[in-house]
């Protein structure tokens, strides 16, 4: 039977005989492993007509296109492990067992969904939260995840615009503002620079910055003690300041760093706009595998009975937000792909980004106005980075127009 001959991967095999309506039973042998939209899809090519059957539920195809509502698209990453047709002369309907077991990434999305309705439950979400949005990949990837687990929802997704985001995310936000009228864009209007030299510096990270900063003001505490030495009553501490950074606990008053500019220019305005809608939840896509501090916080913060943050995402890590991603179609921003490929997209240039010498050769080649704009704004911290040898090693238009990252990671080796 040609038609059936043409179907790669897989062979009909006769189990049985041919009707009087000219129709044969068949068991499907396959080559190799299929998953049900891979088996349909082949299946499609051949442009005949039928249905497939899953547990009783059916969909109806002809001339390489489902033409009835179609049930399992949910399930067209799962396996078929067995499935029998019958037909001839162009029709054949299938029969299709796949595998049902929950995989990792189900049990996971089952249990974020679960929480976020629970949650909902308790303090009414749809009425009293707002997402946290950046633009970003997990900022995408909850508000797909609220989506599911609350349809309908009206929570409003709040982007700030400090100033400092990076051009090409400003524009993919304001584009997805056009479809989605709960995206809502506030901007700073505070002068970057005159608020970095007013409040300090941000130097290596929050806690970094932040023991210096009390250092400044009350020398050597308590607190200072156990972030130098990395021991509080015996045993080790969560954070430890590195030995090429102690020097900055030597003279108070030297080194303007503190962890206020994330509040200064970002948090504050959210926590304003907060007050005037009226929302005290703040729901945000924050990930312990980031690590950091964010690896010693919860799913939710209260505050007395109320809840004040929200994390669904912060048991997630990096490869189930990309499988979500794919299955769920989420739109990312461009920066995420070639030729940027950058895995966050935060404040650009920002001092505490590990990889920030990455980020800024990726910008001098192609994004070079960005580029003078961190230069500007962050040189007091990226000319110290430099001369310690810690972060950065070099400006990249120090290199010549040419350098790349490649250039970078050869020298690494």
């Amino acid at each position: 039977m040609s038609e059936l001959e043409c179907i790669k991967g897989f062979k009909f095999i006769s189990i049985g005989e041919t009707s009087s309506d000219c129709t044969t039973p068949y068991r499907i042998e396959f080559d190799r492993n299929f998953t049900l939209g891979e088996f349909i899809e082949e299946v499609l090519k051949v442009k005949g007509w039928g249905y497939f059957e899953i547990n009783g539920k059916k969909a109806e195809y002809k001339n390489g296109e489902i033409i009835s509502q179609n049930p399992f698209l949910k399930s067209y990453h799962k396996n078929v492990v067995y499935c029998t047709s019958r037909g001839g002369w162009g029709c054949m309907d299938y029969k299709i067992t796949i595998d049902n077991a929950i995989s990792e990434y189900e049990l996971m999305l089952e249990d974020r969904i679960a929480k976020i309705q629970a949650i909902n439950e308790q303090y009414d979400l749809l009425n009293n939260s707002y997402i946290a949005f950046s633009g970003g990949l997990d900022s995408c990837v909850l508000s797909k995840l609220i989506d599911l687990a609350l349809p309908g929802n009206k929570i409003p997704r709040i982007y700030a615009n400090t100033g400092i985001e990076y051009q090409k995310m400003v524009k993919f936000v304001k584009r997805e503002r056009e479809r989605d009228n709960r995206i809502i864009i506030i901007n700073q209007t505070r002068n970057i620079k005159k608020t970095l030299d007013e409040y300090g510096y941000p130097f290596k990270s929050k806690e970094h910055s932040l023991r210096v900063e009390q250092f400044n003001k009350h020398h050597m505490s308590n607190y200072i003690v156990k972030y130098i030495t990395g021991i509080d009553k015996g045993k080790p501490t969560i954070f430890k300041c590195p030995d090429i950074l102690k020097y900055q606990f030597e003279e108070a008053g030297k080194y303007n760093y503190s962890n206020k500019c994330c509040y200064k220019l970002k948090k504050e305005l959210m926590h304003n706009y907060q007050k005037k809608i009226k929302r005290k939840i703040t729901i945000t896509g924050m990930r312990a595998e980031e690590g950091g501090n964010r690896a010693h916080i919860g799913c939710v913060i209260t505050k007395g009975n109320d809840i004040e943050k929200f994390h669904p995402l912060i048991v997630v890590t990096e490869e189930w937000e990309h499988e979500f991603i794919k299955r769920e179609k989420v739109e990312l921003c461009e920066l995420y792909y070639p030729p940027y490929n950058f895995k966050r997209t935060g404040c650009k240039g920002c001092p505490f980004a590990l990889t920030l010498q990455e980020q800024l050769i990726t910008m001098k080649k192609l994004l070079p106005n960005e580029y003078k704009q961190c230069l500007y704004l962050w040189k007091p911290v990226y000319d110290e980075y430099i001369r310690i040898g810690f972060r950065l090693k070099y400006y990249p238009h120090e290199k010549g127009v040419q350098m790349t990252i490649d250039d970078f990671l050869d020298e690494k080796e």
